[in-house]
């Protein structure tokens, strides 16, 4: 009875055997050749013969193929890190409409600084912008008392170097910011006060352009005196940069945002503000 026990277990042992052997079999009759095989390279694809070398790049550990090729896996993620980072810096600037003309043509390169004015400017912002990270609440006045000589092109030209630096900028012209304010005390309309005045407070710098006293009525000065108050005093506090462009000379600026906003404007800018009078290019 022990004897036809042990031969019936061995004929069912051998029969499972067979069973799993016939389903490997045609698993690998019907496995794509490029499928990975048990050591993840392609099943019918002969691996190339790799030899250790330095990669010539980078000096970190890499393969040269029998044809010559070198393989290195810390380039080729820096390759597709650098992929990215482009296609990011192409959305940011897309989105920010600096692709499109003239502000397409607003570039630190494209800035033609024929005087020594225009000369200074330049180089205070191009100084400025190379303290960034590491700046705190630093902050940058160019201003003249007309129009054309430039003001307006440094500060697209700004916008487009932090956001290819990858900093958060948010960049109004004060007249839209106002507009957008007034136009949220309608009901439907999909901003509001507090939202816009948030989005000035946030990031790294604020780029406010054509900053005026003929923006406001004298009965509406104290309410943009407040606004600009709220905005600068948080900037201040939390040590966030700006740029601002005007038409006013700085011992103005009292009078067109407020004593108290003036005060700490004048802290933050340090020095590092720039006459940029001169005759208008766009009369030329």
């Amino acid at each position: 009875m022990v004897n036809v026990v042990e031969d019936y277990l061995a004929r069912d042992r051998a029969h499972k055997e067979g069973q799993r052997n016939l389903e490997r079999r045609r698993a690998q009759e019907t496995q794509s050749p490029n499928e990975p095989g048990a050591d993840g390279w392609p099943k019918g694809r002969t691996r190339p013969k790799l030899r250790p070398i330095e990669c010539p790049e980078c000096g970190g550990d890499a393969a040269e193929t029998e044809k010559g090729n070198v393989v290195c896996s810390s380039c080729a993620q820096a390759a597709e890190w650098g992929r990215f980072h482009d296609k990011m810096r192409q959305e940011r600037l897309e989105k920010a409409g600096l692709l499109k003309e003239p502000l397409s043509k607003y570039t630190l390169d494209s800035f033609e600084a024929d005087t020594a004015a225009l000369r200074r400017a330049r180089r205070v912002v191009v100084d400025w912008l190379m303290g960034f990270p590491y700046s705190h609440g630093e902050s940058v006045l160019l201003w003249s008392d007309g129009y054309g000589v430039g003001k307006t092109h440094l500060a697209h030209a700004v916008h487009r170097e932090l956001l290819i630096t990858g900093s958060s900028v948010t960049f109004f012209f004060v007249a839209d910011m106002l507009s957008s304010i007034r136009d949220s005390y309608n009901r439907d309309s999909e901003e509001t006060e507090k939202g816009i005045v948030s989005r000035a407070r946030s990031g790294n710098v604020l780029v406010l352009d054509d900053l005026a006293k003929e923006h406001v009525t004298e009965r509406g000065r104290p309410w943009f005196h407040d606004l600009m108050l709220r905005i600068v005093d948080y900037r201040y506090n939390t040590g966030r940069s700006m740029l601002i462009t005007s038409n006013a000379s700085p011992d103005r600026f009292g009078e067109i945002v407020g004593g108290a906003a003036a005060s700490r404007l004048y802290r933050m800018l340090g020095g590092r503000i720039v006459d940029m009078s001169g005759p208008d290019w766009r009369m030329k």
